[in-house]
């Protein structure tokens, strides 16, 4: 909150001293280690960086000029940014200098928050796999060397690697509930490595996978009030795709919190409207809001998600539906409910939008259960240029 007053001097200054003053007790409190220095980066093409130069930032010099791609600045764009830094106590310098690592920097796994009987039915959850490991030298059980990287996922840590850090936050206790036999030679119930979890995860068929995870997950979630259905290209997967065919995956999330209730992979091209007509038949989707892009629009899906399942639904029309577009913009929108909201800028722009909605006459449209249309117009301006 600004103090009260007609106006305030040196605003931007302001703005970041105040911010400053906040970060390192909010960093600390939302990651659980200290924050000794704030970086930012400047396009020197479109801004000189005055308000942080005015706040006594400290310039450090031009970057290289690469983007962030696959975890790592790999992508060269060629424009070098300037970062500046600002310490956020005295002795920033020298602490970030001492070769020796400091205990308080050290940052703790997400603590397991699951009763005994939560982590024993995780490592039971997938007993209906087929292992696809060689029996000979099998040191894990397949239900464990499944549920420790799920359990790493739910704590937010994605991957063979971080899983194997995970497992090692973990209690000898918690170890043994999700299945991990004592060894003598450590002396110890032992986890994977990050390769034999990377190895199991490449063996087991993905669907299989997906609705056992699926079937342990659910139980435990709220029931949403509504959710969208996003498709998805997994990144990599091609390599392990018979060739000319890829890898894809549509899945159900909450609007309200972002998590995925049910998914599906597929392999052909256009496929993602049948696997998500097939995921409707896993979630339980009666009386919810199902939110389609515009690669769902048919009277299939309609079909499936209305007299089926008995959901509503919001279904984005473009120039995939030339008939119902065309009748859309064709229609008188001045009767109209008209909701307008103010510029806001993200992904690199500006961006404000005008919002109408007009009531609709049974068959009006070819879609049989369309009783409104929503209308949005979005002028933007580029945050670079300003076109």
């Amino acid at each position: 909150m600004l103090p009260a007053g007609e106006g305030l001097k040196n605003l931007g200054s302001y703005v970041l001293g105040d911010n400053l003053r906040h970060l390192a007790a909010d960093w600390e409190r939302r990651w659980g280690h200290p924050l000794l220095l704030a970086e930012t980066f400047v396009q020197p093409s479109a801004y000189r960086g005055t308000v942080y130069l005015a706040a006594h930032w400290i310039p450090l010099g031009l970057t290289r000029g690469y983007a962030r791609s696959n975890g790592k600045y790999t992508a060269k764009h060629g424009e070098r940014k300037r970062m500046l830094a600002y310490p956020l106590q005295d002795d920033a310098r020298e602490l970030l200098q001492d070769p020796l690592d400091r205990p308080e920097w050290s940052c703790r796994a997400v603590q397991v928050q699951y009763e005994q009987a939560e982590l024993r039915s995780l490592q039971d959850m997938p007993d209906e796999l087929e292992d696809p490991r060689s029996v000979r030298g099998l040191r894990h059980p397949p239900g464990a060397a499944v549920a420790l990287p799920a359990l790493a996922k739910l704590a937010g840590h994605s991957g063979g690697r971080a899983a194997e850090r995970f497992s090692k936050a973990l209690t000898q206790k918690e170890l043994r509930i999700l299945g991990y036999r004592f060894r003598r030679d450590p002396g110890r119930c032992e986890a994977p490595s990050d390769t034999t979890f990377q190895r199991i995860m490449e063996r087991l068929e993905p669907g299989e996978l997906e609705r056992v995870v699926q079937r342990w997950t659910q139980p435990r979630c709220k029931r949403p009030a509504a959710v969208a259905a996003d498709g998805k290209r997994i990144r990599g997967a091609n390599r392990l795709t018979p060739e000319g065919t890829h890898y894809e995956t549509v899945t159900l999330v909450d609007h309200a919190t972002g998590i995925p209730l049910a998914s599906r992979g597929y392999f052909e091209e256009g496929g993602e409207p049948a696997a998500m007509r097939a995921l409707l038949e896993e979630l339980d989707v009666r009386g919810l809001v199902v939110t389609l892009d515009a690669g769902h629009a048919g009277f299939a899906t309609e079909a499936a998600l209305a007299d089926r399942h008995g959901a509503d639904y919001l279904q984005m029309i473009k120039g995939n539906c030339k008939a119902t577009l065309a009748r859309l913009a064709a229609r008188d929108w001045s009767r109209g409910r008209r909701y307008a909201q103010r510029w806001t800028r993200s992904h690199g722009r500006w961006e404000k939008r005008l919002i109408e909605v007009v009531d609709l006459e049974p068959g009006e449209l070819a879609f049989r259960h369309v009783r409104q249309a929503i209308r949005v117009t979005r002028p933007t301006r580029k945050t670079e240029d300003g076109r």
